[in-house]
């Protein structure tokens, strides 16, 4: 049969022919024989091994070609081969698979074909870079999931809906519970309830942004006890194009955490036991060398960086500034007195 050069006259093949031409994919229509009508200039242009593609031109009867690949010997093809041939006889109306073609090295290709009335469009693509990123990424996540069977930090990967879809072990070991008890726990049911609605707002700001900054949580432990972490997520690639998912590290800080709460108790009672050392000196009263310099600023009695010096002369500047005075009546070895005067109307204005 002599090839045709295109569509039927009066088919709108100037606008489908033009929308051919614009695809990226090896694209051909087939008519009502199995024939192939057209195809754009990917197709035209290919030389590579498809054997659903290479060597193929308008006027082919594509029927006879996917009959002959359904007999090979490479499985793959006979099952490309074979759904192609039920979409080209009207008993589908489409098919989507992806299939390797190996020669010297793998290659990876993708096939969909749609039936419209009488005629088939077939659209060809190469997989193989994208199947190589998968299997990379698959790689990656193994390792992954190996790595963080022994890690210390509770590593997560949540959906688009905060759903954990892969905990690793250091969640059941930290937290206390059995491998089985474990699985059949929502992590969200273990956060404190005052943390839920920061924990869900970070989770979706790092989908939207794709790195949370730092946050801190509290989660239960199985004997009702809680331990605050510290966490970030992040958005990551999965071998699942489809599938959007955010990883979150949280490191157990409780131990941290306790450490600055009793820092700060610490600090509290050493401030007290300094206010409480001044007054055992004050009532011990004041030496005669020293009574002179009391409301000097910087001035003190305490050994080095265990007071400032500021105390008193603090108190004698804001009494002068309202018109009062600061007195002190002391004897060493029975007390001191501090005598504050303050006018009721206030300092004399400049204009007094």
């Amino acid at each position: 049969m002599e090839p045709q050069a295109g569509l039927p006259e009066g088919s709108g093949s100037g606008a489908l022919e033009a929308l051919l031409e614009s695809l990226d994919s090896w694209t051909a229509l087939v008519d009502a024989d199995g024939r192939i009508a057209t195809v754009n200039s990917a197709w035209r242009g290919y030389k590579g091994a498809n054997p659903f593609v290479a060597g193929l031109a308008p006027g082919d009867d594509y029927g006879a070609v996917a009959q002959r690949l359904a007999a090979s010997p490479d499985g793959n093809l006979s099952i490309v081969a074979l759904g192609l041939t039920a979409v080209l006889r009207g008993k589908v109306p489409r098919l989507r698979l992806e299939f390797p073609f190996k020669q010297e090295t793998t290659s990876w290709f993708g096939v969909v074909a749609r039936r419209k009335d009488d005629r088939v469009v077939l659209h060809h693509v190469d997989l193989t870079e994208r199947m190589k990123v998968m299997q990379r990424l698959h790689k990656a996540e193994s390792l992954f999931k190996a790595t963080s069977e022994y890690a210390t930090d509770l590593i997560s990967v949540l959906d688009t809906e905060g759903k954990v879809v892969f905990s690793s072990h250091s969640h059941h070991k930290v937290l206390g519970f059995p491998e089985p008890e474990w699985r059949a726990i929502q992590l969200e049911d273990l956060i404190h309830p005052s943390d839920r609605a920061d924990y869900r707002r970070v989770i979706l700001d790092a989908f939207r942004s794709g790195l949370s900054p730092f946050f801190e949580y509290r989660l239960r432990d199985r004997q009702g006890g809680w331990h605050c972490f510290e966490g970030r997520a992040a958005m990551i690639e999965t071998s699942s194009a489809s599938q959007e998912t955010v990883l979150l590290i949280s490191r157990d800080v409780s131990g941290r955490k306790q450490a600055e709460l009793e820092r700060d108790t610490l600090e509290v009672q050493l401030r007290q036991a300094q206010k409480l050392e001044a007054v055992g000196q004050l009532a011990a009263g004041i030496p005669l060398r020293i009574r002179d310099q009391v409301f000097l600023p910087f001035f003190t009695t305490k050994a080095v960086g265990k007071g400032t010096g500021q105390g008193l002369a603090i108190v004698h500047s804001v009494v002068v500034k309202h018109g009062g005075t600061v007195a002190f009546e002391t004897e060493e070895g029975k007390g001191t007195v501090f005598t504050v005067r303050l006018p009721i109307a206030g300092p004399p204005s400049a204009e007094d």
